[in-house]
């Protein structure tokens, strides 16, 4: 994965996981919630403090489904 991926996923509309804006892009939290749209999810987990929060933006007004992460573009339903 490198820039082109995330630029490509942003472009179609997806989600991307803030980790992967700020490795690839260099974007920092601050600038994504002026410029973007923010969606986060949190999920159940038994390490930690019991939750595992996947915070994600996409531009303004996009209406993709999918998110890019890690493992790939995947379908918000997924993660």
């Amino acid at each position: 994965m490198d820039f082109t991926d995330v630029l490509s996923a942003l472009w179609q509309g997806n989600y991307v996981e803030y980790k992967l804006l700020k490795k690839y892009l260099g974007l920092q939290f601050s600038e994504c919630m002026k410029n973007l749209e923010m969606s986060r999810i949190a999920r159940w987990s038994k390490t930690g403090n019991g939750q595992d929060i996947t915070v994600m933006f996409r531009c303004k007004g996009a209406v993709g489904e999918h998110c890019l992460t890690e493992r790939g573009l995947i379908n918000i339903k997924d993660i």
